[in-house]
């Protein structure tokens, strides 16, 4: 289970939760850890490195992933991963720090995964984790 919510409270992650966070920015990786404690959080600070990650086995159950990176898009990887990683690229949310750009409107048209703006709403953040489903075993 990614979170619980206990009735009339807020979204709580557990702490067996394992989040994959890819984004070129450091910062973005070291809030995301604040902010989601108890989480297990990972950090890919390139596409090349998050899929090496995937490929290797390692099981997530969610990946944040920045849509704009020098190196290929969260899109391009996305991709790459719906190939070797379906039930991984189930549990994609997409952000961004620019919402209105075509590679934002181009994930969005996709209709999954999610697309979130930075700076994050962190309940919108945990709701949205919530609705991810359940890592598969594999």
């Amino acid at each position: 289970m990614l979170l619980e919510s206990p009735p009339g409270g807020p979204v709580q992650l557990v702490p067996t939760t394992r989040i994959l966070v890819v984004d070129d920015e450091e910062l973005i990786c070291s809030a995301l850890r604040r902010l989601l404690i108890p989480a297990s959080i990972e950090c890919a600070t390139d596409p090349v490195a998050a899929l090496d990650l995937i490929r290797g086995g390692q099981r997530y159950d969610a990946v944040l992933c920045d849509l704009m990176m020098p190196i290929a898009s969260g899109l391009d990887l996305y991709e790459q991963v719906l190939q070797i990683a379906g039930n991984v690229a189930a549990r994609f949310v997409f952000i961004t720090g620019s919402p209105d750009s075509p590679l934002a409107r181009r994930a969005r048209s996709l209709g999954t995964p999610p697309v979130l703006e930075k700076p994050f709403d962190i309940e919108l953040l945990r709701e949205t984790l919530r609705q991810l489903p359940d890592r598969l075993n594999e």
